[in-house]
């Protein structure tokens, strides 16, 4: 990845995982993973909600880890638990680091209970929300999507446009859905974005976000080779 992020650095940002089972250790591995090239952390919040002990995601031990990339510039990448039972822990995180980019995976797990008290987290100015995975949240409605479209709308309306990113999991949901069919849905669909937030959804505030080069030569959509 890391090589990959050196041939590419205007398309690829890539995170690193810690070992956030062990919250002493943390700091350590941040060291490592700074030293090799990587520009952002992934928290699977989810998960650390889940383990036994439970690991709050703003263990005094983990918001060193918080405190270091935003000095270094990093970005934060968190996959909440379904509905509210960390929103405190990141709201305590992002206002703690206000210079710390933070985005919420998973488009804020909507279509669970409580979606909308992740998504307002996105009030913050430092907080942003990418729709990665909402195609698997809504994959029983088809290749249009119509509810990761409404709930789209519902983010715009919220928190803005400013706010919220495309995403398409892959290669997760690639046994469920193209490449194509994750991106054509939000490109042809959405029709209640200006032109402008359109653009900006699906790539524009990523670039400004992670930092990546916009000055590279636009190109159209590569023709299908298949029927």
């Amino acid at each position: 990845l890391v090589d990959v992020m050196a041939r590419y650095p205007d398309r690829f940002f890539c995170h690193a995982l810690l070992d956030f089972y062990n919250p002493a250790g943390c700091v350590n591995d941040y060291a490592r993973i700074k030293d090799m090239g990587y520009r952002g952390v992934k928290v699977p919040a989810g998960h650390l909600c889940a383990a036994d002990p439970r690991v709050r995601i703003d263990d005094p031990e983990i918001m060193k880890v918080y405190a270091a990339m935003e000095a270094d510039g990093m970005v934060l990448s968190v996959d909440l638990a379904e509905g509210a039972a960390q929103v405190a822990e990141l709201e305590n995180i992002a206002r703690a680091h206000p210079g710390l980019g933070i985005v919420l995976g998973h488009f804020a797990m909507a279509n669970r209970p409580e979606w909308l008290d992740q998504l307002r987290l996105c009030t913050l100015p430092n907080v942003y929300v990418e729709s990665g995975g909402i195609c698997w949240l809504f994959r029983d409605e088809g290749i249009e999507f119509a509810g990761a479209q409404e709930a789209i709308r519902v983010a715009r309306g919220e928190v803005g446009p400013d706010k919220i990113m495309w995403g398409s999991d892959l290669p997760r949901t690639m046994v469920d859905f193209t490449y194509r069919q994750l991106l054509d849905f939000a490109r042809y669909g959405c029709d209640f974005f200006t032109a402008d937030e359109k653009a900006a959804f699906l790539g524009g505030n990523a670039a400004r976000v992670y930092g990546l080069d916009t000055d590279v030569p636009a190109r159209e959509p590569l023709p299908r080779i298949t029927a």
